[in-house]
């Protein structure tokens, strides 16, 4: 310890360093007794230094799982559009004695959706008729609606018969698989109508009619 000419105490630092203090504005070499402490100055600086790196750190990571979050989001809303926009709107419900509902944008059958139709039971009893019909005529005695009984990858048809493909009080329905060049019917229906449901049975969409026999009117699914 040294004194100076105005009578200020001096003290070295530990370890052979030269810069001296005054012991008025660091009181005490013990490190980490406060502030004012030499070391207790630098840990306290680092320590200021730590936290804002942490707090970077910490900043940065935040930011990133907000960005992470944010392109989910805008995924997850892409793929919903995509969703929608593979589905579009289609009619579920097909009666034609309210205004032909269901049927109002129908299109005629394609060549195979009409061979196959053609091969029905149905088709074979009213024989006599359909052969003196050439190609186009037939098509005009189908009214067909595309959808999707299970997904988008398999195009289904809902096919509503005319003259002579009719009952006498109840409209014919086809449920008709449509894989472009073959088709397969999957399902008759003589009813007044018939609803696509939206509950499903091994992943396809239930079916009801609603039809007229013997002075009952009867549902089935």
């Amino acid at each position: 310890m040294n004194v100076t000419s105005s009578g200020d105490r001096l003290w070295r630092r530990p370890y052979g360093t030269p810069e001296v203090l005054l012991v008025a504005v660091y009181p005490t070499l013990k490190r980490g007794a406060n502030n004012h402490c030499a070391y207790g100055a630098v840990a306290s600086a680092l320590r200021n230094v730590a936290r804002k790196i942490r707090g970077s750190v910490m900043n940065l990571k935040l930011r990133m799982a907000c960005l992470m979050i944010c392109a989910l989001f805008v995924v997850g809303t892409v793929s919903a559009q995509s969703a929608s926009a593979k589905l579009p709107m289609e009619p579920s419900t097909f009666y034609p004695d309210d205004g032909n509902r269901g049927f109002d944008l129908a299109n005629p059958p394609s060549d195979a959706v009409l061979d196959v139709l053609l091969k029905t039971p149905e088709a074979k009893e009213n024989w006599d008729r359909l052969q003196k019909l050439n190609r186009d005529e037939l098509r005009k005695v189908f009214l067909v609606v595309r959808v999707h009984l299970i997904d988008t990858n398999e195009t289904d048809e809902v096919v509503l018969g005319k003259f002579p493909m009719s009952g006498a009080d109840c409209d014919w329905f086809w449920i008709v698989r449509d894989k472009g060049d073959q088709a397969q019917v999957l399902l008759f229906k003589n009813a007044y109508g018939v609803y696509l449901l939206k509950s499903r049975t091994k992943g396809y969409r239930d079916i009801r009619s609603v039809g007229f026999a013997g002075g009952i009117t009867y549902t089935n699914i």
